[in-house]
């Protein structure tokens, strides 16, 4: 198959970006370097396994899952559909918490999923500890797979929990400098309307199956007590969810800002109490 051919079979396919998938595929699986894709059309790679990954694009099956890998930040992370894949929005928690938290602080990382927040902030603030939280046990496994490649094994603990529930007894009497969450907040109609490619994704951690707050209006109620003092909550949340949220925090009595991205979108509400 030439990287013409793997093109064209994505584009009838209706990929995004066609030329690029198959370039990235080509780079990846035949270890042709970037550089030289512009001039690699019409060279024919005898490579079955690009041939089998092109096809399973055709899919709409996610780039990040063919690859059993996909970079977050500064550091590559494995995937699997048993995760999310890291997406760069939800970079803003990473950077907020980088940010504010203070030297030898500890970071709560909630719906952890594959670990990339998480185990970002422990990487780039090296003088930070950190708890790994998730309801799956499989998504926790590639938390903890991620965990020793990233190099942050004695840094962090991990713990299965659902984040909805009360507190668990192991995290009762800790503190945090910074509780981080990616939940599901897609709402249950919303979930009718995404790109083929999201239902490869785990469902549990897109959807709550219902207007896409109940998971925050968990976290909401249960862990700003795990917060030090000046501590901060940021939670990831949908577009259209901001003033939601800020009606959740104002019944419990927290005090909350709503932080948008770069398009303009609601993405992190950031709370303290």
């Amino acid at each position: 198959m030439t990287l013409r051919e793997a093109t064209e079979i994505l584009r009838r396919a209706e990929i995004e970006n066609p030329a690029g998938d198959a370039g990235i595929l080509l780079s990846e699986i035949c270890g042709v370097s970037r550089a030289s894709l512009p001039y690699s059309a019409d060279i024919e790679y005898s490579d079955a396994e690009f041939e089998i990954a092109v096809n399973r694009r055709a899919t709409r099956e996610p780039l990040q899952y063919i690859l059993g890998r996909w970079w977050f930040r500064d550091s590559e992370f494995f995937v699997s559909p048993d995760c999310l894949i890291p997406r760069p929005e939800t970079e803003m928690l990473v950077e907020l918490a980088v940010e504010m938290i203070p030297d030898g602080g500890k970071v709560l990382d909630l719906c952890t999923g594959s670990g990339c927040v998480g185990l970002s902030v422990l990487k780039e603030r090296p003088d930070v500890t950190g708890v790994l939280v998730d309801i799956s046990d499989k998504a926790m496994a590639m938390a903890e797979k991620n965990r020793e490649k990233l190099g942050v094994v004695g840094k962090c603990r991990t713990l299965l929990a659902d984040v909805t529930k009360p507190v668990p007894e192991e995290l009762s009497h800790e503190r945090f400098d910074v509780i981080l969450a990616n939940p599901p907040y897609i709402t249950a109609d919303e979930m009718n309307t995404l790109e083929p490619e999201l239902s490869f994704e785990p469902r549990i951690a897109l959807t709550d199956e219902g207007d896409g707050m109940s998971v925050v209006r968990g976290i909401l109620r249960n862990y700003p007590a795990l917060l030090k003092e000046n501590g901060i909550l940021a939670i990831e949340i949908g577009w259209g969810e901001g003033n939601s949220a800020i009606a959740e925090c104002k019944n419990l009595g927290l005090s909350c800002e709503v932080r948008k991205d770069l398009s303009g979108n609601d993405r992190v509400l950031v709370c303290r109490i």
